[in-house]
């Protein structure tokens, strides 16, 4: 138990388990469903998952929970938080040094051309 109670909290829903992982501001992040109908065996996943990371979707890889609260997040902040155009730049710009975006398009980019003046 940390400064905020509970690092997790989990309820049944729908006939199954869902865990909510409590991030390091003591707020919680999206429900998890275990895949459990059994309390028991709810616990011993949530567990795994807190020692081991909680599996991607594509089932290959994990995420440590520390992680995956810190993605969820930024995607919140990014959704909730006033940006800028320079805000948003700086992050398009973050992604391209990773390689994980190559084009973007921004409200005042060149390629702001009207569509049918470019297919004359």
């Amino acid at each position: 138990m940390g400064k905020f109670g509970a690092s997790y909290n989990f309820y049944q829903r729908n006939g199954f388990f869902y865990v909510r992982f409590r991030n390091k501001y003591g707020k919680f992040g999206n429900d998890i469903n275990t895949k459990q109908s059994n309390e028991a065996n709810a616990l011993l996943i949530i567990t795994d998952w807190l020692k081991n990371g909680v599996p991607a979707k594509d089932g290959k890889n994990s995420n440590p929970v520390n992680e995956l609260l810190e993605i969820r997040d930024l995607l919140s902040a990014i959704r909730k938080v006033p940006l800028t155009e320079d805000d948003a730049m700086a992050i398009v710009t973050i992604l391209k040094e990773r390689k994980l975006i190559n084009i973007s398009a921004t409200k005042k980019s060149v390629v702001d051309t009207d569509f049918i003046q470019c297919m004359i």
